[in-house]
């Protein structure tokens, strides 16, 4: 399962009773998921920073 999540850039989600309890994951994926998400937080901050008249053109 290491091999496949390394080799493919593949994501496992384990299950316990019919119930999602671990995700396994490549690091790269994890690291690229990680920065998306800083991006789009950065991103929404500074609309909100913009729509609220703090930010200038």
């Amino acid at each position: 399962m290491i091999e496949d999540a390394n080799k493919n850039q593949k994501t496992f989600v384990i299950t316990q009773n019919g119930e999602a309890k671990v995700i396994v994951q490549d690091l790269k994926a994890y690291e690229k998921t990680q920065e998306t998400l800083a991006l789009l937080k950065i991103l929404s901050l500074s609309s909100k920073i913009f729509k609220a008249g703090r930010l200038k053109e």
